[in-house]
């Protein structure tokens, strides 16, 4: 998995941004034959906003994100925020090896099940259990039916793992709304991570 190709579409950058050229302009090599700078830049892409663990994209590449959001352009944008239920117990009982394999296993279920095009990003960079999804292009009247959707399908997300163990997580589903997030991304985001949280507490209450 690799998402970094459309970095700069993603965080809203101009379009004809090339991190590649920026490279290419700012270096002088003072007759020195230049290295492959095609390689170097997503090399460099890759190291600042790409976990090493999932290939998802990470906490950096969020920040940068929200920075840059633009509430009339990409006004038509949710967020699922999601954590894996027992990452702590797994890593304690069975190595952390186990644990990260949780993580893979978790987000090789959500990409199944997410439009194409949606962005997966472990927030909290190579650490924590954390995992949200950033979905454009969701308006107003398709709100109610993509929430449906989503948490039907991740409602099925209990399934058994290559160990036994099994794939659980607790998600919430929120939707900019500049009447109450007023611009800021953000706020879509705390307030996802907000529900989810009563969905955890939910199930251990189960």
């Amino acid at each position: 998995m690799v998402y970094y190709a459309n970095m700069a579409e993603h965080m809203g950058l101009n379009p004809n941004f090339s991190l590649r050229d920026h490279m290419e302009e700012s270096q002088t090599f003072q007759g020195q034959e230049k290295p492959d700078i095609s390689i170097a830049a997503d090399k460099i892409a890759e190291l600042i906003y790409i976990d090493p663990l999932t290939g998802c994209y990470n906490g950096n590449f969020l920040k940068n994100y929200l920075e840059k959001f633009d509430s009339r352009r990409d006004s038509n944008t949710s967020i699922i925020f999601c954590d894996i239920n027992n990452l702590k117990k797994t890593n304690d009982t069975e190595g952390h090896e186990a644990g990260d394999q949780l993580i893979l296993d978790t987000v090789s279920f959500m990409e199944q099940h997410i439009r194409k095009g949606d962005l997966i990003v472990r927030p909290n960079n190579d650490k924590g259990d954390e995992l949200l999804v950033i979905c454009k292009g969701v308006g107003v009247e398709d709100r109610d039916e993509f929430e449906s959707l989503i948490a039907k399908r991740f409602d099925q997300q209990n399934i058994e793992r290559a160990n036994g163990s099994r794939v659980n997580f607790a998600f919430g589903i929120t939707h900019f709304d500049d009447t109450i997030d007023h611009g800021n991304l953000r706020e879509t985001v705390r307030r996802a991570d907000k529900l989810m949280y009563q969905k955890k507490v939910e199930q251990k209450a189960q």
